[in-house]
């Protein structure tokens, strides 16, 4: 009777349609998260009907489309996000559309999570490397130095195909070496989020580089790519 009970509150949602298990991983309580997942499991095993219960629980979203795997990245939870990659490696393709668990930790800098777990070439893999507004990682990426360098350092290592996510353009037409020229020009030096949402709205004139600097993510996009440097966006204006 108390199994039956609690299997029920395993779907109960808040006012964020946050679940049991994204206030657990919110937390960072490890041993909670385990217990809930178990519980599903459990009702797997207890109900025929059920049989994808775990994952489905792990992949559902709150109003914000985010998963508990998201939450963990906000975290910055190394450990909760191993865990729950090995309940569900196809989690890190969750949602379809809006921002990858990928795309969101590189947008917050988590770079011992991009850099030091599975999550990156996971990622890479399943396909799942894109953000809102139709930008991939290289767009994010761009506003630190540090970080694209070291995400085309490991996208060589792993052999992971990337060259065409460089020629990408967003719902603007902006690919991402018209973000990494924009910050060159204005000397970006606040969060990388504020950056995002200031270039996204500055419109064209943010596509004429006055002062490049000589090394920096540019730099880097030209040297994986010339040919982007001739590629247009929507007011076809060229980096």
């Amino acid at each position: 009777m108390i199994y039956n009970k609690a299997s029920r509150l395993l779907d109960a949602i808040n006012r964020e349609m946050d679940t049991p298990l994204h206030c657990a991983v919110r937390a960072g309580n490890i041993g909670m998260v385990s217990c809930l997942i178990e519980l599903a499991a459990g009702e797997q095993n207890y109900h025929h009907g059920a049989r994808w219960k775990v994952k489905d629980l792990l992949r559902r979203t709150n109003k914000h489309e985010e998963t508990v795997l998201h939450r963990t990245i906000r975290s910055g939870n190394k450990m909760l996000l191993e865990k729950l990659m090995s309940e569900d490696p196809e989690l890190v393709c969750v949602p379809k559309d809006g921002a990858s668990p990928l795309y969101l930790a590189i947008a917050l800098r988590c770079w011992d999570i991009v850099f030091e777990s599975e999550l990156l070439v996971a990622s890479f893999k399943k396909f799942s490397y894109f953000g809102p507004c139709g930008q991939n990682v290289f767009h994010i990426a761009v506003l630190s130095e540090r970080g694209l360098e070291k995400l085309l350092e490991i996208c060589r290592r792993e052999n992971l195909p990337f060259l065409h996510l460089i020629e990408q353009d967003d719902q603007h037409g902006a690919t991402p070496l018209h973000m990494a020229a924009s910050a060159d020009d204005w000397k970006i030096s606040f969060s990388s989020m504020n950056a995002y949402y200031m270039i996204r709205h500055l419109g064209s004139s943010w596509c004429v580089l006055r002062h490049m600097t000589r090394e920096g993510p540019t730099k880097l996009l030209i040297q994986v790519n010339e040919s982007s440097l001739y590629q247009p966006d929507k007011w076809d204006c060229t980096p």
